[in-house]
């Protein structure tokens, strides 16, 4: 964990310096390369139906995947295993 800044202290500053530590362009924009897929054929599976996803999204569709759960604070903080007794 690092503080970038605390209370009372220059936060927007803080996240200004940092963005320009690690090279982030100014107003924000980062832009992904993309690969549209072919078109497939064939048996629909999960990986053909994604690519016909892929292949006929709109350009400059925006996808969100919400499968993924959330991740939980306080899983992270605590350790990874615990040692059990039998």
């Amino acid at each position: 964990m690092h503080t970038l800044a605390r209370a009372g202290e220059d936060a927007p500053g803080a996240l200004a310096a940092l963005a320009e530590a690690l090279g982030a362009p100014a107003d924000g924009a980062m832009a992904a390369a993309s690969v549209r897929p072919d078109r497939p054929t064939g048996a629909v599976t999960s990986e053909t139906l994604a690519a016909a996803v892929g292949a006929t999204l709109p350009e400059g569709a925006i996808v969100v995947d919400e499968a993924t759960p959330p991740v939980s604070w306080s899983r992270l903080q605590r350790p990874a295993h615990r040692a059990t007794t039998g």
